[in-house]
């Protein structure tokens, strides 16, 4: 019976949450790749025709983590950064230290992360998202409920064809010269740190000449 009133009343509660009003940020655009940075010689370079794309399959994570990484601490210019879930486990982190690394060179770092997985991270998106030369976008975020993720659907009963939308790209690119794209979340079980399970996703990285992208 208890049980009951309480989920009535949360129910009741779920009609009250809705997003604050949001003055729209200044959209922004991706940049023009720089002519003569380590990674744009590293890419033609690598390449057999000037102006051709190539493509390596990256299947073990530890490798695929270290090329992260390492595009993030050669990065000249930008860091256009889009996943479904970055984690606030020691990956996670591993892996922000080294966008805040770039940021602190002068490095334009772009975040665009889905908030289903943010459980507890508000204070660690909001410290990056302070971070000079850095900006943070939610993706579809949830209205309340930040303390677990039922109690966001619950608290979005009324917003569900919104929040039922979710955003599983995932995307590294580095001074718009190489990118690395595939299944891997920013997360221990994408990058076999787990010692009771993990996933075995293939991802793949890429030298381009030019690759156009907008977070927004």
């Amino acid at each position: 019976m208890k049980l009951g009133i309480l989920f009535a009343f949360v129910i009741s509660l779920a009609g009250c949450a809705s997003l604050p009003p949001l003055a729209q940020p200044a959209p922004t655009a991706a940049l023009e790749p720089p002519a003569d940075s380590q990674l744009a010689r590293l890419a033609a370079n690598s390449l057999h025709t000037p102006g051709d794309s190539g493509f390596q399959i990256l299947p073990i994570s530890y490798g695929s983590m270290a090329a992260r990484v390492i595009l993030a601490d050669r990065a000249e210019k930008t860091l256009d950064v889009q996943y479904y879930e970055i984690a606030a486990d020691s990956t996670g982190q591993y892996f922000l230290r080294a966008l805040y690394r770039a940021a602190n060179r002068g490095v334009r770092v772009r975040v665009l992360i889905d908030d289903l997985h943010t459980v507890g991270e508000d204070a660690l998106l909001s410290s990056l998202a302070e971070t000079p030369n850095v900006e943070v976008r939610l993706f579809n975020p949830f209205p309340a409920g930040r303390s677990s993720i039922p109690l966001r659907f619950v608290s979005s009963l009324t917003d569900l064809e919104r929040t039922n939308h979710r955003m599983h790209n995932k995307l590294f690119i580095a001074d718009n010269t190489f990118a690395i794209m595939g299944g891997r979340n920013i997360a221990a079980e994408y990058f076999l740190r787990k010692p009771d399970h993990n996933f075995l996703d293939l991802g793949s990285g890429g030298s381009v000449q030019i690759i156009r992208c907008v977070l927004e």
